[in-house]
């Protein structure tokens, strides 16, 4: 059985006045009156909606009825129910309009002044309202973006497939400073609701991929400092590709690999300002060497003192 929204039928609000129904209903009865409407089968129909939905909301007693079974179950226009799962089914409750002015859901609920809703019967259909109108479930999916995407931030499309194997596209932002593991919440884009319950939500998980030169950690940016062994002995400047351009970083005489540089303010988005900037120092030797640097090295070799194993002993 399809459910009325009389309210919409009369195009008013649910705490219309007795004034505003009536207006209501004599705009459209008169829209729909059959002498100027002549053959037209549907301004018939319509004509018959109309009064039904004003026999109702015109009638304090039915209408009080009309809201109690409104804000109990929340039905939506359409709805198809099944009276059975709601209480109302005896036949008792009945009385048939032999004329066939109503609808059989104006008979079937207000036909019999009787016939009350009360707490009794609500509570007796409890159940079968829980299962009839239940959300509708969560999608959570994830979304990978690279580095730069998540710091800067962007517009982005989802494809998600529904029942039937049905693919559905939905734009959304990514904010810029977004981490990875935080997600993305749009609303009513989850599975369906049962009729007359609202569906469920669509959750983003966003994946923050590290990049080939930099990688995230909180809110810090992490790189290589890639330097040569003279520039590790005599201190030299460094150019490092950061996520919004290039730096250029001081690098102290003496500095031993595995040291640390830290630029402070120009790591990772947090709040309004930034996280740090840590490049990690490495002293690359060069795989192929000329012959003269061959030989500089031969005589350093031969001149230097110096040995990091005998400076690990003398440190034991």
């Amino acid at each position: 059985m399809k459910y009325k929204d009389y309210y919409a039928l009369l195009e008013i609000k649910r705490n219309a006045s007795a004034d505003e129904i009536k207006k209501a209903y004599r705009h459209f009865a008169k829209m729909y009156h059959p002498d100027s409407n002549i053959g037209n089968l549907e301004a018939e129909e319509k004509i018959k909606e109309i009064n039904e939905a004003y026999e109702v909301l015109s009638d304090e007693k039915k209408k009080k009825k009309y809201d109690a079974l409104i804000n109990r179950f929340n039905f939506m226009a359409g709805f198809d129910f099944d009276p059975k799962k709601f209480g109302f089914n005896k036949k008792e409750d009945i009385k048939i309009d032999e004329n066939g002015a109503f609808s059989y859901f104006f008979n079937l609920f207000f036909a019999n002044d009787s016939m009350e809703f009360d707490d009794a019967i609500f509570d007796n259909v409890a159940h079968e309202e829980e299962l009839l109108f239940k959300k509708g479930d969560d999608i959570e999916l994830e979304y990978d973006v690279t580095l730069e995407e998540a710091f800067f931030g962007k517009q982005a499309i989802i494809t998600v497939k529904e029942v039937g194997n049905i693919a559905k596209e939905y734009d959304f932002t990514i904010p810029a400073g977004i981490l990875s593991g935080e997600k993305i919440k749009i609303l009513g884009k989850g599975h369906p609701g049962t009729v007359g319950a609202p569906p469920g939500d669509l959750y983003i998980k966003i994946n923050v991929k590290d990049g080939d030169k930099l990688k995230l950690k909180g809110v810090d940016l992490l790189t290589d400092i890639n330097i040569t062994p003279w520039e590790a002995v005599f201190g030299t400047r460094a150019v490092v590709d950061t996520v919004d351009g290039k730096l250029s970083i001081k690098v102290p005489n003496g500095i031993q690999t595995g040291s640390k540089l830290r630029v402070h303010g120009k790591g990772y988005r947090k709040g309004d300002g930034r996280g740090d900037l840590i490049g990690k120092v490495q002293i690359m030797v060069p795989d192929k060497l000329t012959d003269k640097e061959r030989e500089l090295f031969k005589e350093l070799s031969e001149v230097s003192k110096y040995s990091p194993r005998e400076e690990m002993k003398k440190d034991e």
